[in-house]
């Protein structure tokens, strides 16, 4: 991780205004940032009305309007050039006139990794996760997403660091707790006599 990246101020009110602005920034980000603000903001209730698929495509194209702008690069698209698998920031990522970019990116990673958790998608959670926690270590909805897909790929060592590292942010952390408790009383039994819950893993909230 890059601790230079990080940035504790990165949800900002308003973004999705028309004529939005935010000083460094050029003309062409801002308008990658307005389109995909507007592109989340469609995936979330998309998300809402459980059109997981509708949403996961509207958070793609929010983020390929980033990544058109510089902030980060995707190792590969789909035949329409949305952005796919694994994620890169630039060097952009780490200025701070950027936070807005990024924050929107955090955002749209994260909720992109809950639709992909609704359908079953666990490696697209980890490199969606994995993207997050490179510029954020202690997002604790990422740690969580990424120790659910861990535990659902039979990686439980990493699923219980994961749930760990969640619990040291936010030591009462109900899903964390909760997964540990029942990675714990789980044992050694198998896989498919163990089911991962996603009960807490509902709407995004971002």
């Amino acid at each position: 991780t890059s601790p230079g990246l990080t940035s504790p101020g990165l949800t900002s009110p308003g973004l999705t205004s028309p004529g939005l602005t935010s000083p460094g920034l050029t003309a062409v980000q801002l308008a990658a940032l307005d389109a995909a603000e507007q592109l989340r903001e469609r995936a979330n209730g998309q998300y809402g009305g459980r059109a997981y698929d509708d949403a996961s495509l509207s958070y793609s194209r929010a983020l390929s309007q980033l990544a058109r702008a510089g902030l980060l690069r995707f190792d590969a698209r789909d035949n329409g050039g949305i952005a796919q698998g694994d994620a890169r920031w630039l060097p952009l990522a780490a200025e701070p006139a950027a936070a807005p970019m990024r924050a929107c990116a955090v955002k749209c990673l994260n909720n992109r990794a809950l639709c992909s958790v609704q359908l079953g998608r666990h490696t697209d959670v980890l490199r969606d996760e994995c993207a997050v926690l490179h510029v954020e270590p202690a997002n604790v909805k990422a740690l969580i997403r990424r120790g659910t897909a861990h535990d659902a790929l039979g990686m439980r060592a990493e699923a219980a660091l994961d749930f760990r590292a969640a619990l040291a942010v936010e030591p009462n952390c109900a899903a964390a707790l909760s997964a540990l408790d029942r990675m714990h009383m789980c044992g050694a039994r198998p896989r498919s006599a163990t089911p991962v819950s996603y009960t807490h893993l509902t709407l995004p909230t971002t």
